[in-house]
């Protein structure tokens, strides 16, 4: 019997890290499973895939284009608006046959290199400061429709910047991180995930940084527009929550991609729960979450260590 594949057509870091979930959690449960990483072979390892476990050629009926929805994703809009709402994990653990699996967080691997760099950037963030209020943000995604718009996040970091939080905004490629307190570009995934260790909270769009975050364990407030973050996140609830506008003053928030709940052309440009949720909004979010989930919560010693 061939080991089930597990492959990401769609080519996004937070969907390929759902799939490293699934196929820890299948592995965990006694189940012959393969992932194809496409190419992504840097993240795979930092989260405990060993060479074993990949199928670098899933065969063609499992390519995709960049963006073009296939199964698991049908699959997943189907239970998400059908009688019983299930997470994006059960879904593609569903649409791929390996049944209904305990989610097993992967373990995070990293190089002592990695470390090194990633403590010498946090001191030069935060000034050298010994603080426990050191916060990601990641102010970008992969498409416009998942985009909390980047004017709010200078303003929510300049925010929590007065409230005695060092944060640090991370960006892709040549992005910019102009007009935030302090901001990195460019850096590969391996750096990217050295630093979230060592951070005591990520704020993140729906997007790869989020996913990132909550698997290394580090408490993670994504911000969610058209995406339900019940659905999205569900597989790593006991570090990772969500906020988003009110349904009274955006009916179609949470509408999860889906016509019939409200999306349209318009939204590929920029969804208007997104647009209509202001910082201040998510500044009051972010320090009730803190409250109840960063260190002085009681678990500073499992989140302030490197691998915690």
């Amino acid at each position: 019997m061939k080991p089930i594949l597990i492959d990401t057509p769609h080519c996004g870091l937070g969907d390929l890290i759902v799939n490293i979930w699934c196929l820890h959690s299948a592995k965990a449960a006694g189940i012959e499973a393969k992932l194809s990483p496409r190419n992504n072979l840097d993240l795979v390892r930092a989260f405990g895939v060993t060479p074993e476990d990949l199928s670098l050629d899933p065969g063609p009926r499992h390519y995709a284009k960049p963006r073009q929805r296939t199964g698991d994703w049908f699959q997943e809009l189907r239970l998400t608006h059908g009688r019983t709402e299930l997470s994006r994990f059960d879904a593609w653990c569903a649409f791929r046959g390996l049944g209904r699996l305990k989610p097993v967080r992967p373990p995070y691997c990293e190089h002592p290199s990695m470390g090194q760099w990633a403590q010498q950037a946090w001191e030069w963030a935060d000034g050298g400061s010994d603080s426990r209020r050191r916060v990601i943000l990641f102010p970008h995604s992969s498409s416009f429709d998942r985009d909390w718009p980047k004017a709010y996040w200078i303003d929510l970091a300049h925010a929590l910047s007065k409230q005695g939080f060092h944060t640090l905004a991370l960006a892709p490629g040549n992005a910019s991180v102009r007009g935030f307190p302090s901001g990195i570009n460019g850096q590969p995934v391996e750096r990217v995930l050295a630093l979230i260790a060592r951070a005591h909270a990520v704020i993140a769009n729906d997007s790869g940084g989020a996913h990132f975050a909550g698997t290394i364990g580090r408490p993670t407030l994504a911000i969610c527009g058209a995406a339900k973050g019940s659905v999205v996140f569900a597989h790593m609830s006991d570090v990772a929550e969500w906020v988003a506008v009110a349904r009274s003053r955006v009916p179609c928030v949470g509408c999860h991609f889906s016509p019939e709940h409200g999306w349209r052309a318009a939204c590929f440009e920029g969804c208007q729960a997104l647009l209509r949720l202001a910082p201040d909004e998510v500044e009051e979010r972010f320090l009730d979450f803190w409250k109840r989930r960063g260190p002085q919560a009681g678990k500073e010693a499992q989140w302030a260590s490197g691998n915690g």
